[in-house]
């Protein structure tokens, strides 16, 4: 049976001050515990606005000024000192935010004669294999990339609910320690291809037993809206899956292993389909837009 609720373990890298204490403190207040991090880190800004008000020019500075410059910076120090839901400080939150905001950060300048290194310090891919549709990372590392589609609902009753939870802890705890699994979502065109190929057979064989015209004018209409409106314009959810090893050798031994638990799983993935090298590039083109100074 599928737990109700799953607990996030801590992280390797956490260290003592991240540890979350007890404080005896009244209920009225609405702080029953505070991390560590936090407590040092307040504890040294007050310290800090204590010297800078003892021994810097803000000495002599009016009594307005004292206030203002007292508030604002008590405010930026609990600002810095709260605890994001990442279990980290928020300083290190602007620290990222710095780094974020120089354009070169943001924006890579690509060329024939350009380095690949600066696009693949963004995207951490530096090909794909156009045959096999494989992708290789800078790492070293090689995945494969599946189009999903799943079974969750918000309008399942409760038992197939506790049924697709089970399938999928069982498939998760049955995966490979040395592969990762990578799920993200895009926002694509919806898919025609199978509509548009049921259309130009019947559009085909109509023809070939001497149709009417209209009939095939009326075909050819249902054509139309269903590759150029249909397939561009009308956008869905599309659901994806990379498999990803630290290696090709790793990669080959457990891709069949993973397709067949994907395939025998029908609670967790309603249906599954490799993308060929075509996908992956259109994919990819989709995923990192090109970007041009007006």
């Amino acid at each position: 049976m599928a737990k109700e609720s799953y607990k996030i373990r801590a992280s390797l890298d956490r260290s003592r001050i991240d540890r979350n204490i007890s404080i005896p403190i009244s209920e009225d207040m609405g702080v029953k515990s505070l991390y560590l991090g936090s407590l040092l880190f307040g504890i040294g800004g007050v310290l800090s606005l204590m010297a800078i008000m003892s021994y810097t020019f803000m000495k002599n500075a009016s009594l307005p000024v004292k206030s203002f410059f007292s508030v604002f910076y008590l405010l930026m120090v609990g600002f810095c000192a709260y605890y994001t839901k990442f279990k980290e400080l928020s300083i290190v939150q602007v620290k990222d935010f710095l780094e974020y905001i120089p354009r070169r950060s943001r924006i890579v300048k690509t060329g024939f004669g350009g380095d690949i290194k600066n696009f693949a310090s963004i995207t951490g891919i530096t090909n794909f294999d156009k045959k096999t549709g494989i992708v290789q990372f800078y790492d070293g590392g090689y995945g494969v990339v599946y189009s999903v589609v799943g079974s969750a609902s918000r309008l399942l009753f409760e038992k197939d609910q506790n049924l697709i939870l089970d399938a999928v802890n069982n498939f998760y705890t049955k995966l490979p320690f040395n592969v990762e699994m990578i799920t993200f979502t895009t926002k694509e065109a919806q898919k025609v291809y199978a509509q548009a190929y049921y259309l130009e057979e019947r559009y085909k064989k109509l023809k070939a037993f001497g149709g009417d015209d209209e009939l095939l004018e009326l075909l050819e209409e249902e054509y139309d809206i269903l590759k150029n409106h249909v397939g561009k314009e009308y956008t869905s959810i599309h659901q994806y899956v990379m498999l990803r090893a630290d290696n090709a050798p790793q990669l080959k031994a457990q891709l069949p292993l993973f397709e067949r638990a994907m395939l025998s799983s029908p609670l967790v993935f309603k249906s599954v389909e490799r993308l060929d090298s075509k996908d992956v590039q259109k994919l990819l083109g989709g995923v990192y837009k090109e970007y041009r100074a007006s």
